[in-house]
């Protein structure tokens, strides 16, 4: 049997709040698909291709720092 906690971090743990997580995570990676192609593309028509694979990999550099900060 699994022991699983009536409250985790505030919100209950039920359907409702899974549901509600796993829709935020799945938009979330869809937007992420359409934006970082269409940033990237942006960036390398205005700069060369080595200056902004340079710029995307800070980017994302500087979003999994934050991610492990706030977790």
């Amino acid at each position: 049997m699994v022991c699983v906690p009536d409250r985790v971090n505030g919100y209950e743990a039920d359907m409702v709040t899974y549901g509600a997580v796993s829709g935020m995570m799945g938009s979330s990676m869809c937007l992420a698909g359409v934006v970082g192609p269409l940033m990237a593309s942006f960036l390398t028509e205005v700069l060369t291709f080595n200056w902004s694979t340079t710029i995307m990999a800070f980017i994302i550099m500087v979003m999994v720092s934050l991610e492990h900060m706030l977790s």
